[in-house]
């Protein structure tokens, strides 16, 4: 059989009967189906044996997977099983000692969500392993699995740093001069709903996104701004100046860790913000919607002169 430009064999791995026997070959002998690019033998991280053998046997369990599709290759759809069984493995009962074993092995880590953002480092560590192991058993059939599979399961994380880079071009770029020369390690401010803090130590900064867990005093805002409006007296202008004051009390959330929160870390020295990016170590405390949420809210509602400085 051709598959490409060469001649798909009996030792390709090609069928889900093949990728599973070259999981089981791996964890009994140590061998991949090609050799890793520095020769040596590939050396696993605590805990992803065991979600190694979970995957062999997953695949053996739902039959569901056919061996193999005609006119469509094993590694078409292998990603979505993949993901499908990390959904089983952090929800089903029967899964319960890998989850503990797991746990163990990994000072304490759970089993993550490969979509969510908020799994962080967790997270990352997982998809970063599934990148550099698949590539290995996958051999010349599908050379390209660890790209793949970093996009299919980074797709909230993709979408989170687009909304950066935004903040990047429209922010980023006039607070990092501000931020080099000031001698406050900390600045603060609050854009619509949501508090930017800019901390910086040892050469690096933290921006952090926040919004409080409680929902905003809405109707006590509401009734000082329409108690001003009805008022008989008072020229359009003072009315307006009136308002602001009104909008302008309202101060930057306190630094609780909330529910809704994400960081991304930057080099005090970078001023367009190249080397700026996700503090994954920390992750975001929201889910991707209400962190581009917030970020946007900042571009939006966009002022300089807002972002103080802050005795910590």
């Amino acid at each position: 059989m051709k598959s490409g430009l060469f001649v798909v064999t009996k030792d390709d791995i090609n069928s889900k009967s093949q990728f599973v026997a070259a999981l089981r070959k791996f964890l009994t002998t140590g061998k991949t189906t090609v050799p890793p690019d520095n020769g040596r033998e590939y050396h696993m991280r605590p805990g992803e044996s065991n979600l190694v053998e979970a995957i062999a046997d997953y695949f053996d369990a739902h039959t569901e997977i056919v061996d193999k599709e005609s006119g469509i290759g094993f590694w078409y759809d292998v990603l979505k099983h993949i993901a499908d069984a990390f959904h089983e493995f952090r929800t089903d009962a029967k899964h319960q000692t890998l989850r503990d074993i797991y746990k163990g092995q990994t000072d304490g880590s759970e089993i993550p969500d490969l979509f969510d953002i908020r799994h962080g480092r967790a997270r990352a560590c997982v998809i970063y392993d599934l990148a550099r192991f698949l590539p290995l058993i996958a051999g010349r059939m599908d050379t390209y699995i660890g790209e793949r599979l970093e996009g299919y399961f980074n797709c909230q994380q993709h979408v989170v740093e687009v909304a950066w880079r935004v903040f990047v071009r429209r922010c980023y770029r006039s607070i990092a001069p501000v931020i080099r020369k000031s001698r406050s390690r900390s600045h603060r401010g609050l854009f619509g709903r949501t508090t930017l803090s800019v901390d910086t130590m040892a050469g690096r900064a933290q921006y952090s996104f926040e919004r409080p867990t409680s929902a905003p005093d809405v109707a006590n805002l509401f009734e000082q701004i329409t108690s001003i409006v009805d008022t008989p007296s008072g020229a359009p202008v003072d009315k307006y100046a009136a308002i602001e004051a009104v909008l302008m009390t309202r101060k930057p959330a306190k630094r609780t860790h909330g529910a809704y929160e994400i960081s991304f870390v930057a080099d005090d020295s970078d001023m367009i913000g190249f080397r700026a990016g996700m503090n994954i170590p920390g992750s975001a405390i929201s889910d991707y919607k209400a962190c581009v949420e917030m970020i946007k809210d900042v571009v939006a509602h966009w002022d300089l002169s807002k972002l103080v400085e802050v005795d910590e």
